[in-house]
């Protein structure tokens, strides 16, 4: 529309200014003629009479016209042509302000044109304004997310960190109660044969003694402390009794980790170490849940000492079922925690001062020996532990025998 308006305009204006031009020169001719017929020499000239004739043929017609329709001599003087003159005057007159009308048009024009361009350009700034300060915000939000993010893995590793630290600390308290409790158990175990050693020493002196004595004389014969041989014997059989006492009818539940070493293979070693903290925090909860009375641990297994074996295979069956939501909820490892289980029972002398480690008892050994030999996520029994216990529903014969022990068998979901 613009270039259209300003079109027209354009050649109005031209038009108008060579009209004007036109008739100014014209009416500048006409001037001339006028003021040559005053002068009759002049008028006689071929150059003045070229030009009154050229006036004459271009007013004659309108002159000729004005004549018919208005009086134009007045006292022998011809108005005609200074009515015409003056009327040609006005014409240009009106042909200026015309002129000047359209060029004012034609400027406001481009000036409305200035204006409809800078609010474009102003709107256009506005909208790049506008589309920069919302990538601006959006780049905040993605660095403000990746701060989060960052500061959320920065908090994980501390947390890895601490708990490291924990366990290490925890460890070490633990490695230095066992060296402690070991040493002393190893000084009463000392102090034992020891007094073993002089009890089997005196026993055979006063036995020789009293037989050279007794070939000699028949007074009753004393060792070098002044006992008798009843006497002796007499502390030989309460040293017995109080060793008998010591003696406790007590079940051990053994657990490994299955291919506890080929899960951590391609893992992160924090991760790795976090996950089997948090499988042992699931032991020890099964431990203490079932009243165990101590637990020896391998780096990925243990063996735990309970008075009963209604507490040990409470104890197993809780693990068992316990890793099936730790291993949908909890670990993170690749690899399922998978676990075998052995438990027996029997008399051991037993010391709470001596840590398990420490105890040397058949029992024990049978108990590994059937963790061992279980098939992964099973509890494996001897028949001579199961007898007689309420929770024997579930177990099955296993077919095979442990140490000479007769195996029963329980895993997840068997039938009650």
């Amino acid at each position: 529309m613009f270039w259209i308006r300003s079109f027209v305009l354009n050649n109005l204006v031209s038009a108008v200014r060579f009209a004007t031009l036109a008739l100014a020169v014209y009416i500048l001719v006409a001037l001339i003629a006028l003021g040559l017929s005053f002068d009759p020499e002049l008028a006689q000239t071929t150059s003045a009479k070229a030009i009154i004739g050229t006036v004459q043929t271009v007013q004659g017609p309108v002159e000729g016209v004005l004549k018919e329709f208005v009086p134009t001599r007045s006292d022998d003087l011809d108005l005609a042509p200074y009515i015409v003159l003056g009327a040609l005057i006005a014409v240009l007159v009106v042909l200026l302000l015309y002129r000047n009308r359209l060029e004012w048009m034609l400027v406001h024009l481009h000036h409305e044109r200035h204006e409809e361009a800078q609010e474009a350009l102003r709107r256009q700034q506005a909208e790049e304004e506008r589309v920069r300060l919302e990538k601006e915000a959006a780049l905040q939000r993605e660095r403000e997310a990746q701060y989060r993010l960052d500061l959320q893995k920065v908090q994980q590793a501390a947390e890895l960190a601490a708990a490291k630290a924990r366990e290490e600390a925890r460890l070490q308290t633990e490695r230095a109660t066992a060296q402690q409790v070991m040493l002393e158990a190893q000084r009463k175990v000392a102090e034992q044969e020891a007094l073993r050693r002089i009890e089997a020493e005196a026993i055979r002196d006063a036995e020789a003694g009293a037989r050279t004595r007794m070939q000699e004389s028949p007074a009753p014969v004393k060792d070098a402390g002044g006992h008798t041989r009843e006497e002796l014997l007499e502390m030989m059989a309460q040293a017995k009794k109080q060793l008998d006492q010591q003696k406790k009818n007590l079940s051990f539940l053994a657990i490994d980790v299955v291919g506890s070493t080929k899960m951590k293979e391609g893992e992160e070693p924090a991760l790795a170490q976090r996950d089997f903290i948090q499988y042992r925090k699931l032991v020890e909860k099964a431990i203490a849940d079932n009243k165990g009375l101590k637990a020896a641990w391998t780096p990925d297994g243990v063996m735990i000492c309970f008075r009963t074996v209604q507490n040990a295979v409470q104890a197993a069956q809780q693990v068992l079922n316990d890793l099936a939501h730790f291993n949908a909820h909890v670990k993170t490892l690749k690899a399922d925690f998978v676990v075998r289980c052995g438990i027996n029972a029997g008399s051991v002398l037993f010391d709470d001062a001596v840590p398990i480690e420490e105890i040397t008892d058949r029992t024990i050994d049978i108990a590994g020996h059937m963790q061992k030999y279980a098939k992964p996520n099973t509890i494996y029994i001897g028949r001579h532990a199961i007898e007689g216990i309420r929770t024997a529903s579930g177990f099955r014969p296993a077919n095979t025998q442990v140490d000479g022990c007769e195996v029963y068998v329980w895993s997840p979901g068997a039938r009650s």
